[in-house]
C-alpha cells in the first residue's frame, strides 16, 4: 500500500506519461508547447519524490514491482496486494541487521537464506492466495500477503 503522498507522485508519473504520448508533430508552436507542459509535469514529479523522499514509489512505477523494507525489526508496509506472478522485492534497510525472509505455505515456499544490511531478495508469487512473509531471525516480524 503506497502512502498519499506516493499516491500523487504514481498520478503525476502516470499523467507525465499519458501527455507524453500525445506528441503532436503538426507544428512547431504545438510541439514547443507540448515540450513546455512535459517539462512542467516532469520537475512536478521530481519535486513529488525529494518532497516525499520515495525513491522506492518511483522504482515501483518503473519496474512495477512490489517494494516492502526491512526497517527497525519490522516489514514495512506490513500488508500488500499484488498480482500473481508480480515480484516482490524486499529491501534490508535495518541498519546492521541481517534478516531471513520465508515463506511456508501448502501452495507457496520461498526461504532468502541470510539476507545482509543493504541486500534486495525478489520474491515472485506464482500462486494466487494469501500468504505471510516472517523472518526466521525476528519472529515478531511479518508481512501479510495477498495474491490475486
Amino acid at each position: 500500500m503506497l502512502k498519499d503522498n506516493e499516491m500523487q507522485v504514481v498520478k503525476l508519473f502516470r499523467t507525465f506519461i499519458e501527455h507524453s504520448r500525445t506528441l503532436s508533430h503538426t507544428s512547431r508552436e504545438t510541439n514547443s508547447n507540448w515540450f513546455r507542459r512535459i517539462l512542467r509535469l516532469g520537475m512536478g514529479i521530481t519535486t513529488a519524490i525529494v518532497v516525499s523522499g520515495s525513491a522506492i514509489a518511483m522504482q515501483q512505477l518503473v519496474t512495477g514491482d512490489i517494494v516492502v523494507t526491512q526497517k527497525h525489526r519490522s516489514f514495512q508496509p506490513s500488508a500488500i496486494e499484488m498480482e500473481k506472478n508480480q515480484i516482490l522485492q524486499i529491501l534490508n534497510d535495518d541498519g546492521q541487521l541481517t534478516h531471513h525472509a520465508y515463506v511456508a505455505s501448502q501452495t507457496f515456499s520461498f526461504d532468502s537464506g541470510e539476507q545482509q544490511p543493504g541486500a534486495t531478495v525478489n520474491i515472485r508469487f506464482r500462486a494466487q492466495g494469501r500468504f505471510v512473509v516472517l523472518c526466521g531471525i525476528h519472529p515478531k516480524m511479518r508481512l501479510a500477503v495477498t495474491v490475486h
